[in-house]
C-alpha cells in the first residue's frame, strides 16, 4: 500500500487527508514528523501543502505504518461506494451500498485469473481507486 500511496499526485492525497478522521490525520502527521497545525498568525493557509509534505515524507522513505495507512484509505474508499458495490457484487458477496460484515480474507488468496477478473469488473471506476481498494483489501497478483 505504500508504494502505492507514493505513486498519487498531490490533489489526490490531499483528497485522502480530507476524506479521513482528524485523529487519522494527526497520527500520520506525527508518526511522518509533520507540524499538523500552522502557526495561528499566519497569513497563508497551509492545508492545501498537507498532500504534498506527506508525499514528500513518504518518498524520503518515512513509513508511518501499515495501520495509519489503511485507516487513511478506508476512510477514502468509505465515500467510494460504487466501486466497493461493484467489487462485492462481482465477487458475489452480501452488502449494503458497498459495506459488509463478511470477513473478506479469501481476497488475500485470490488466483490471477479472479483478480484480472475483478479489475475488468471495476474497470468503469477510477484505476488509482481501484489500486487503493485491492491493496487495502491485500489481493495479490495486481496487474498494472
Amino acid at each position: 500500500m505504500l508504494e502505492t500511496l507514493k505513486t498519487l499526485d498531490s490533489d489526490r492525497m490531499d483528497a485522502l487527508l480530507k476524506a479521513a478522521p482528524r485523529k487519522v490525520r494527526e497520527e500520520l502527521y506525527r508518526r511522518l514528523g509533520i507540524k499538523a497545525k500552522s502557526s495561528a498568525f499566519s497569513l497563508k493557509s497551509r492545508a492545501n501543502e498537507k498532500g504534498g509534505r506527506v508525499l514528500a515524507s513518504l518518498a524520503d522513505g518515512k513509513d508511518p505504518g501499515r495501520e495509519v495507512l489503511e485507516e487513511l484509505v478506508r476512510s477514502y474508499l468509505f465515500g467510494r461506494r460504487a466501486l466497493l458495490s461493484s467489487a462485492l457484487d462481482h465477487l458475489k458477496v452480501r452488502h449494503s451500498e458497498g459495506l459488509t460484515d463478511q470477513d473478506l480474507e479469501f481476497l488475500e488468496a485470490l488466483e490471477p485469473k479472479q483478480v484480472m477478473a475483478l479489475q475488468e469488473a471495476l474497470a468503469e471506476h477510477d484505476p488509482v481507486d481501484v489500486r487503493l481498494y485491492l491493496d487495502l483489501m491485500r489481493v495479490p497478483h495486481q496487474a498494472g
